[in-house]
């Protein structure tokens, strides 16, 4: 099946019992796909991260960019919640 979805994987789930799967990119997005259409069915996507205004540390407050990829996807629960 190809995916309409033009980023890198960096973790993938699959669920047998409901014929779901999950990816998740690099950008800390998780998507919820639909195996027999690979429609999308839920997008959970993380928040912005602020501009990058130093702190009193004279470091940016945030977790950079490189940290916020979703590197381990799980279904739980017998597959009724995804853990992350």
């Amino acid at each position: 099946m190809k995916l309409n979805y033009d980023q890198l994987v960096s973790s993938f789930a699959f669920n047998f019992n409901l014929r779901r799967y999950t990816t998740g990119d690099f950008d800390g997005v998780v998507i919820l796909w639909n195996v027999e259409s690979g429609a999308v069915r839920h997008r959970l996507v993380p928040p912005p991260l602020p501009s990058a205004t130093p702190s009193t540390s004279g470091r940016p407050d945030y977790a950079p960019r490189s940290d916020r990829a979703a590197e381990c996807l799980s279904f739980i629960d017998g597959g009724r919640a995804l853990g992350f």
